[in-house]
Parts: C-alpha cells; sequence; structure tokens
C-alpha cells in the first residue's frame, strides 16, 4: 500500500471549476497506469484496501481484462493516511488534496491497444458523505 515514489512528484495544482469537489484523470507512465484526483479542501476520499462498510466506502477500482494485457501486482496508493473513524469503529485509509492509485501493466500483443475501467468512489467532509459516484476511463497504450 505504501509508496516508493516521492509523493510530491504527483503533486499539481488544480483548479476546481465551480460546485466541483474532486477532479479524476488517467494516464500512463511507462508501464504504470496512474489514476488521479485532486480533491477540494476538507473533502477526503478513501483508501481501496479499506475492508469496513461501516462507515465511509472503499474506492473500488476495476479494469476490463482484455488479452492483449495483464494487470501486474497490486494496485499501489500514493499519499493516503489513516485515522480512526469513530462510524466504523476502526482505522480507515484516506486522502486529502490528492490521491494517487498506480496499477503496473504488461503488453502482452506489442500491438497498440486500449485499456478501459472504472473508479467507484464516495467522498466525505467533516459533516456528510456524498453518494458513491463513478469515474470511467479510457487510455490508449501504443507500444
Amino acid at each position: 500500500m505504501s509508496a516508493n515514489t516521492s509523493e510530491s512528484s504527483y503533486h499539481s495544482d488544480y483548479h476546481f471549476k465551480d460546485g466541483e469537489l474532486i477532479h479524476w484523470e488517467a494516464e500512463m507512465d511507462g508501464d504504470f497506469v496512474l489514476i488521479k484526483a485532486w480533491l477540494d479542501h476538507d473533502w477526503n476520499t478513501y483508501s481501496i484496501y479499506n475492508t469496513n462498510f461501516l462507515g465511509p466506502l472503499p474506492t473500488l477500482i476495476t479494469f476490463d481484462q482484455n488479452d492483449q494485457f495483464e494487470l501486474i501486482g497490486e494496485i499501489e496508493e500514493i499519499g493516503m493516511k489513516t485515522k480512526y473513524d469513530e462510524e466504523s469503529e476502526g482505522e480507515i485509509g484516506y486522502f486529502e488534496d490528492m490521491a494517487v492509485f498506480k496499477q503496473k501493466i504488461k503488453s502482452i500483443s506489442g500491438e497498440e491497444f486500449v485499456v478501459t475501467g472504472n473508479v467507484n468512489y464516495m467522498i466525505c467532509n467533516a459533516t456528510k458523505c456524498l453518494p458513491p459516484t463513478d469515474f470511467s476511463f479510457e487510455l490508449i497504450i501504443k507500444p
């Protein structure tokens, strides 16, 4: 779950549109799919590794599998913090300001292919949580 890569290398200034509380992007960085989320001040999103569903829901990331690539290893989270959550009565992983999810992929075909997937996530602040929402992504990979 922890990252070997410096968190600061992923930070970027993002200017939110009116009413926007979170902004998602997906991109390739070498052999890695990076799924990034910028969070508005005082809002959090949550680790994919949270297992307690009594509090804020964990982020769920799915990749649509095909015969042109394979996923290598587990998703790495960059920027995650932990805290005790009274509602779920346990430790939860969360992100503030920015979240980065990093998944290594390996080309099988050696040809151009498309990686598609979805992020289902929840955001909360100190007083409320918004219902789970989806961010779908599509990346064209050129070997």
